[in-house]
């Protein structure tokens, strides 16, 4: 449980990083591609939980083409908690580019809870099938 909140620590971090970098002219290209780094290690790694925190993460980055396309790659993860965080993650960067992989993995999930969160993605970027 420790080594987890360590984790997720490590990627809020990250995430704070190039979030700052996004509006603060003064944070580095290093510590920006540095965060890149430590957040897609997280993405690729083997441990279903850290996948999930964070790819549940990448929904902080809006207007982020990289982000967006990262979190359209969790909709296909073996893992279904990993395709929920997806889904989560490009309603809340507003991805409406996104609309009709949602509405597709609506209509092929076999999973409750990524069709749910599919479908809340679906409502939160005002998609009336959501």
């Amino acid at each position: 449980m420790r080594v987890l909140k360590t984790t997720k620590a490590i990627y809020a971090v990250s995430l704070g990083t190039l979030l700052l970098a996004t509006v603060v002219p003064g944070v580095s290209q290093a510590s920006s591609d540095k965060a890149w780094t430590i957040l897609q290690a997280g993405l690729s790694n083997s441990n279903n939980d850290n996948r999930t925190v964070a790819t549940r993460l990448l929904g902080g980055l809006t207007k982020n083409a990289q982000a967006q396309d990262l979190a359209l790659k969790a909709l296909s993860d073996n893992r279904p908690e990993v395709r929920a965080a997806g889904a989560e993650a490009l309603g809340n960067m507003q991805a409406k580019s996104a609309i009709p992989q949602l509405q597709n993995l609506i209509q092929t999930e076999q999973d409750a809870g990524v069709v749910i969160s599919a479908g809340r993605a679906l409502v939160t970027l005002g998609d009336p099938l959501g």
